[in-house]
């Protein structure tokens, strides 16, 4: 993998990538706090607003973490794109392919190597997003310990909230009960894994476009400019698949809103909270493994035409 690089730039900026990438978060970080400081800590006057400034402070790290991660998808794009439009460039891609190495093997090899450059800034951007995560759930343990604390010096007990229900509850309830909520915690943790390791997904999809696009140039300039034309209809196809699905499921309700009365299965599902529960947990895992599928499979198939591309390559100019 050494001198695969072919962007100086980021060849000579590789020494001092952590610290290039730890100022540019921590300038972010800090613009974002402030400008939320200026605003909203005036207006804080209790004790009990300290959730005011964690929000701030997880508003600042998650900006902070969307400029670096865009800023490393782009790098992560032009990395990509050089990998063998340089080697076209240099005629020695023909050269490469007379060896026992596979077109497969190749690309593979590229796109890794691709993907090993950004590994610190990609470990970073899941490093914020666990903090994210963790600051999170402790802002959440502490409020439920206040509502807690409050009940108790009201004279409420959790005893007597658990032994004076509003409505009958029955053992078949308690079951149904059970099982929504054991899938919704199951959602709610791969969601939460989801948003951590997300950016991973990502920086496979960018790595293995620049690949792509590198295999459609003869030089690296090109390979640079084809990579930013698909980065672009990326994000328009992105785009309009979420317009056309966001349409739709609007389109799919129409129906239901133009009956007089909802169906009678309808009525009784709705009068079920554990089976509204567990019909949301099961479509936010149906949710989430589309999601992940539809990213992992772009990425496959980019690599695959990659390597189709390449089979071709040396019969070019």
């Amino acid at each position: 993998m050494a001198g695969w690089s072919y962007i100086g730039a980021w060849r000579r900026l590789r020494g001092g990538c952590v610290p290039l990438v730890g100022l540019l978060f921590l300038v972010t970080i800090g613009c974002c706090g402030a400008a939320g400081g200026l605003t909203i800590l005036p207006e804080i006057q209790l004790p009990e607003d300290w959730f005011v400034i964690v929000f701030i402070v997880v508003a600042a790290l998650f900006i902070g973490e969307g400029v670096l991660r865009f800023v490393t998808g782009l790098i992560a794009t032009a990395l990509g794109a050089t990998v063998i439009s340089a080697e076209l460039e240099a005629q020695t891609f023909g050269l490469l392919r007379l060896t026992m190495v596979t077109p497969s093997d190749i690309v593979l090899a590229k796109f890794g190597a691709a993907f090993r450059q950004i590994r610190l800034p990609l470990l970073l951007i899941l490093l914020v997003r666990l903090l994210i995560v963790l600051i999170g759930a402790i802002s959440l343990v502490i409020v439920i310990i206040q509502g807690i604390n409050t009940a108790g010096s009201s004279g409420i007990s959790p005893s007597d909230l658990l032994s004076s229900p509003v409505l009958p509850v029955t053992g078949l309830m308690v079951v149904e009960y059970g099982i929504a909520l054991g899938f919704a915690f199951i959602a709610f943790l791969a969601w939460i894994a989801f948003f951590i390791f997300q950016p991973i997904l990502d920086m496979l999809l960018y790595v293995a476009l620049g690949v792509f696009a590198s295999s459609w140039a003869k030089t690296r300039a090109n390979g640079l400019i084809t990579a930013g034309a698909f980065r672009v209809g990326l994000w328009m196809l992105s785009y309009v698949s979420g317009q056309i699905f966001s349409t739709g499921l609007s389109l799919l309700t129409l129906p239901l809103m133009a009956l007089p009365a909802l169906p009678t299965w309808i009525q009784d599902a709705a009068s079920s909270p554990g089976l509204l529960i567990l019909l949301a947990a099961l479509a936010a895992i149906l949710m989430l493994i589309t999601s992940i599928s539809i990213e992992l499979g772009i990425s496959l198939g980019l690599l695959r035409a990659t390597t189709a591309r390449a089979e071709h390559l040396p019969s070019l100019g």
